[in-house]
């Protein structure tokens, strides 16, 4: 679908405009060509909570003063009988609203509102009408009052409550945070709200699919419905059945000709985030002991071992990844969990960086296997030493975001790493007069990967020491 000056399309379910907009004037007037949309069944896919996206970018006259924040109050779903549209409020949505910045200055800005929906089937047609209206977007200051002795009451900004729809006897819900906030969430609150994508595979072959539903996995999906109006065969269904290996909680519910049901059944409120990253950190503290083991005593065996567990670590990291997701996008995942945003960022941060030790750990043990000729040339005792050092890094570093490890911990961690790898760089440098190349190439390999070990950990003791800096924990300068 086009505008009727040409300059808009519509692309995979967005409309994306790119034109310079001297003023917020034409920037309306485009806005108002939005005002009603029709998507036609070939344009509309069923995506997980994703619709209209418009992306305004505009340059303004009068440089940092003029404004524009034009904010979508609401919107009406209108379809014919026979159509199926899963959302919160039967046919009428109350969208979760995303805008860009609001203030803007002499440089080119851009402004995205997103439109977030969900959708249970693919429709024939759909008709979407947006009102649109332009208000200053400031924080604003309000006085506590206390009411009947006991209640202390405070007014809503006008603006908010009358684009949430907010009236007399509205339910507000108020999530009280450990850092001071008070976050106040309008609409109604469901329990259980599946979030279910519906997508059409006619044209993926199965590589493609397997990277799809890993992807929904990842971002919070409940059901996937994978459809193949040409039939699934045999291969795709098997590939499917051996992700859920690979994924925790995820199960094939429905395999039939056309439909491939994936469902996660796992509770978020049974998961705890903390004691998955701690059993990360264990695996792959114990996959690198092994490879390094593997170097020394030029065991193969050994090496193949620890790659076969390379795939635990990567399904701990991806639960991990898929609960912090959730918990950015839904305030109740949070409540369940019974932590707080940052904590839940320092273990994620936390649990990348040790999937990151279980890589290179997969590293050094298929040197062992495809590379033992070329091992001969490495010092054992010296990169058995320097391996087992960023190996404690990494554990000590893991005590620091995990275990609330005393602050100063993490301050020797960094001088640690920054000195182990500072050796790793003397030793490097004395390959380049080896004879033996390939040997050489090998051993310098291996040094990277206790290098990167180390940074890895050095990268977790800074999430923990930056916490304790904001907490004041902080050991004092020497200086």
């Amino acid at each position: 679908m086009q505008l009727r000056d040409g300059r808009c399309t519509l692309e995979d379910g967005f409309l994306v405009d790119d034109v310079p907009l001297p003023d917020d004037t034409l920037a309306l007037q485009l806005l108002e060509e939005f005002r009603e949309v029709v998507f036609r069944e070939s344009e509309v896919v069923g995506q997980l909570r994703l619709g209209l996206r418009c992306s305004l970018v505009y340059r303004l006259d009068d440089a940092g003063e003029s404004r524009l924040a034009s904010r979508l109050r609401h919107c009406m779903w209108l379809t014919p009988a026979h159509s199926s549209i899963h959302a919160r409020q039967s046919t009428k949505v109350i969208p979760t609203v995303q805008y860009g910045p609001v203030r803007t200055s002499s440089l080119p800005m851009k402004l995205y509102l997103s439109i977030v929906f969900n959708i249970e089937r693919k429709v024939s047609y759909q008709r979407l009408r947006i009102d649109t209206r332009v208000v200053e977007l400031t924080m604003e200051t309000r006085k506590v009052q206390l009411s009947g002795g006991t209640t202390f009451t405070v007014s809503l900004p006008k603006v908010w409550a009358t684009e949430q729809d907010i009236s007399n006897g509205s339910v507000l819900y108020l999530h009280p945070d450990d850092d001071g906030t008070l976050l106040i969430e309008a609409g109604p609150r469901q329990e259980s709200d599946d979030r279910t994508v519906r997508l059409d595979v006619s044209t993926y072959d199965t590589e493609m699919i397997l990277e799809a539903a890993q992807s929904m996995y990842l971002v919070g999906t409940d059901e996937l419905v994978l459809v193949d109006r040409n039939g699934h065969d045999d291969e795709r269904i098997a590939a499917a059945k051996d992700l859920t290996t690979k994924l925790s909680g995820l199960e094939v519910l429905e395999t039939t000709d056309r439909r491939l049901v994936l469902r996660n059944i796992m509770d978020p409120a049974s998961v705890s985030i903390r004691k998955s990253v701690l059993r990360l950190k264990l695996i792959v503290l114990s996959m690198h002991r092994d490879a390094v083991r593997a170097v020394t005593d030029n065991d193969p065996a050994l090496a193949r071992q620890v790659v076969a567990r390379d795939d635990e670590a990567d399904k701990l990291l991806h639960l991990v990844t898929r609960q912090f997701q959730c918990a950015l996008e839904d305030l109740q995942t949070v409540e369940q969990l019974d932590t707080t945003r940052s904590r839940l960022f320092e273990q994620y941060h936390a649990a990348r960086q040790f999937e990151r030790v279980g890589d290179h750990a997969t590293k050094i043990a298929r040197l062992v296997v495809e590379r033992t000729d070329d091992l001969g040339e490495i010092d054992i005792e010296e990169f058995d030493r320097l391996a087992d050092r960023s190996r404690r890094i990494v554990e000590r570093a893991g005590d620091v975001v995990l275990s609330d490890v005393d602050a100063r911990t993490g301050f020797d961690i960094l001088e640690d790493a920054t000195e182990l790898a500072e050796a790793v760089e003397k030793l490097d440098r004395e390959l380049y007069d080896r004879e033996d190349a390939a040997g050489a190439y090998v051993v310098g390999l291996l040094l990277d990967s206790v290098r990167r070990t180390a940074a890895y950990g050095r990268n977790i003791a800074e999430v923990g020491f930056q916490r304790a800096v904001l907490t004041e924990e902080a050991p004092e300068s020497s200086c």
